[in-house]
């Protein structure tokens, strides 16, 4: 749990000091060199803790999905290519284009979508144990 916290505040700190403008280096590439990053190796992390856990932990099965959705996430922002820069035209010929700062960061915000919906099932799902493991009592065998 630590290690996932330090990442984060690394990954989120360096997000921030980028946004914060006037630097040369804070570009596409860089943005998606940070979450790739970020999310390969906080995935990673988050999978060996929910391996780790799992049979000790009812909360295993929340931290193997994030761990999933994260390194997924990590994965496919890494293929994106920094100088991406498609031009179409769409039906009424409204120009526009895509690129690389526009596909990263819809990857990012698909993934808390996803995450948080599901998340919000785990929840839900957790809550309905925990009352059924209350109203059970105390198991047989177990000291007092």
């Amino acid at each position: 749990m630590l290690i996932r916290s330090l990442l984060n505040v690394l990954a989120g700190g360096f997000s921030l000091f980028m946004a914060t403008g006037g630097h040369d280096w804070a570009t596409a590439q860089s943005f998606i060199i940070t979450v790739a990053t970020w999310g390969i190796i906080t995935g990673i992390v988050e999978l060996l803790a929910a391996f780790m856990s799992r049979k000790h932990s009812m909360y295993s099965s929340e931290i193997l999905i994030a761990g999933a959705l994260t390194t997924l996430l990590g994965v496919i922002v890494a293929f994106v290519p920094p100088e991406l820069n498609d031009q179409y035209g769409g039906i009424q010929n409204v120009e526009g284009s895509l690129t690389a700062d526009v596909q990263s960061i819809g990857f990012v915000g698909a993934y808390f979508a996803i995450l948080g919906v599901l998340l919000v099932i785990e929840a839900i799902s957790l809550r309905a144990a925990l009352r059924r493991r209350a109203q059970e009592g105390p198991k047989e065998g177990a000291a007092a």
